[in-house]
């Protein structure tokens, strides 16, 4: 699903309960691309309380989509759920951390990290 207004490209599915959002910027300029509103947007459409937005598609954070990501959690924390990053680069982990915003925006390695949080899989 592409938005008409900034060319990101979303892929949309549902794993354990969790709405997850695959973000693919636009060809150029994805630093300065906004997204939040369509994200928030997306998300209220979907009547979901935790979200995983996977990034590995995303080349770096720049201090422009870091500030959108920060819009998308204060719109899906306004509304009692959780935020979770997958496959962030750990030059971007990194960076999250310095800012302070780590536990604001976890971020994780991959998908089934970030729907297990911090717990790790139980054998049967």
């Amino acid at each position: 699903m592409k938005t008409a207004v900034t060319g990101w490209d979303f892929e949309v599915g549902r794993v354990a309960g969790w709405l997850v959002i695959q973000c693919i910027p636009p060809d150029r300029r994805a630093d300065r691309t906004p997204l939040a509103r369509e994200l928030c947007e997306l998300i209220d459409r979907c009547l979901a309380d935790r979200v995983v937005l996977e990034l590995d598609r995303v080349e770096s954070l720049s201090a422009f989509l870091i500030n959108e990501l920060l819009a998308v959690h204060r719109f899906v924390d306004g509304n009692g759920g959780l935020l979770r990053l997958s496959g962030l680069a750990d030059k971007d982990r990194n960076l999250l951390e310095r800012l302070g915003l780590g536990t604001i925006l976890p971020a994780f390695h991959d998908l089934e990290e970030a729907v297990m949080g911090c717990f790790a899989p139980k054998p049967r």
